[in-house]
C-alpha cells in the first residue's frame, strides 16, 4: 500500500523487486530480504545486439529513463561487474551528482569502463531528474559527448560529484 512496485527480471523471470513509497515515508524504498549484490536492473540489455553503448547507473528510475542498467546502489559488486563485463557493448558509467556517486565511478574506471559527466546542471542529481528537466534526446546526446576515461575522466569526476 502506498508503494510503486518495480519488478526486476533476468531472462524474463522475476528475480527481485523494489517498492518505492509514493508519499512521504520513513523508509523510501522496500526490498525483499534477498541480498541485492547479485542483482542488476536491465539484465537483458547486456546482450542486446546493438552498437549503442551500455549505460550503467545507480538507480532503477535512472536506468529506466536512459534505457540502461542499474546496480541498485552506490557500489558495483564483483558479481555485477562480472556480468557487466560479459557484455560486448561499450560500458559508460554515469555517477549521481549527489551522495556517494564518486565511489562507483572510480570503480568503473578501475574496470576499464568509460564514465560520463553529462551537462545536466547542478540542480539535477541523477539521470531521471535530467530526463524530466531536459528530455531524453538531450540527455543521451550529452552522455555520449561527455564520456571519458583515464586522467580526463578523473578530472571531470572531481568537478561533477558534489559529495
Amino acid at each position: 500500500r502506498g508503494r510503486l512496485i518495480m519488478p526486476i527480471n533476468k531472462n524474463k523471470k522475476l528475480i527481485y523487486y523494489v517498492g518505492r513509497a509514493l508519499y512521504d515515508a520513513t523508509k523510501k524504498y522496500e526490498t525483499p530480504a534477498t541480498p541485492k549484490e547479485k542483482v542488476l536492473y536491465g539484465f537483458d540489455r547486456l546482450f542486446e545486439h546493438t552498437d549503442a553503448p551500455l549505460i550503467i547507473v545507480e538507480g532503477f528510475f535512472d536506468a529506466f529513463s536512459v534505457d540502461g542498467v542499474a546496480t541498485l546502489g552506490n557500489v558495483i559488486t564483483p558479481y555485477q561487474a562480472q556480468w557487466l563485463n560479459r557484455s560486448r557493448r561499450e560500458k559508460i558509467y554515469i555517477p549521481d551528482t549527489a551522495g556517494d556517486g564518486k565511489r562507483p565511478a572510480e570503480q568503473a574506471l578501475a574496470f576499464g569502463w568509460n564514465i560520463s559527466t553529462p551537462d545536466i546542471g547542478s540542480n539535477c542529481k541523477d539521470m531521471n531528474d535530467a530526463v524530466v528537466k531536459y528530455g531524453k534526446m538531450y540527455v543521451m546526446k550529452s552522455i555520449i559527448e561527455n564520456k571519458a576515461t583515464g586522467f580526463e575522466a578523473e578530472t571531470q569526476l572531481r568537478n561533477y560529484c558534489n559529495s
